[in-house]
C-alpha cells in the first residue's frame, strides 16, 4: 500500500511540476519569523487537515527551512532539510492523502528533486525525479 501511495503522489509531482528558478544576481533576503531567506523564492506553506501549518524558505545557504506549528499554535524553530535548492520549494499535495505531500525543488545539478512526507510526518529524503520530458 505505501508503493501505491508514494507511486501515485511521485507521478502527480512530475505531472504537475514547473519550478521556476531566480538568476543568481538577483538574490535579496527577507526575514520571516526569525530566518533569512531568499526573497525570489517565496515561502511555501500547507495547513494539514488537523489545522497544523507548515512554511517551507530556502535558505541563504541554499537549503530548505522548515517550521510548523505546535499544540499551542505558536512556531516550532526552524529546522533545515538541506539540499542546494535553485527554486522555490513548491508543495505538491494528494486529495485523497491529505497528510502526504511532497516538496519539490530544482537542485544545483538543474534536475528537480523531491521530499515527501507521509502520514506520520516522517520525510523520505530528497530523491531525483524522472525526467518529465
Amino acid at each position: 500500500m505505501k508503493r501505491i501511495k508514494a507511486a501515485l503522489l511521485t507521478a502527480a509531482v512530475v505531472a504537475g511540476m514547473t519550478v521556476a528558478a531566480t538568476p543568481a544576481q538577483a538574490t535579496s533576503y527577507c526575514n520571516v519569523g526569525g530566518g533569512t531567506f531568499i526573497c525570489e523564492y517565496a515561502m511555501s506553506t500547507t495547513t494539514l487537515p488537523d489545522g497544523t501549518k507548515q512554511e517551507f524558505g530556502i535558505g541563504t545557504d541554499r537549503a530548505v527551512w522548515t517550521r510548523w506549528t505546535n499544540s499551542s499554535g505558536g512556531w516550532t524553530s526552524w529546522t533545515s532539510m538541506g539540499g542546494e535548492w535553485y527554486s522555490a520549494a513548491a508543495i505538491r499535495t494528494q486529495e485523497v492523502y491529505p497528510y502526504l505531500f511532497c516538496l519539490v525543488a530544482k537542485g544545483s545539478d538543474g534536475w528537480l528533486w523531491a521530499d515527501c512526507r507521509d502520514n506520520g510526518g516522517n520525510w523520505t529524503g530528497w530523491s531525483h525525479l524522472p525526467d518529465p520530458s
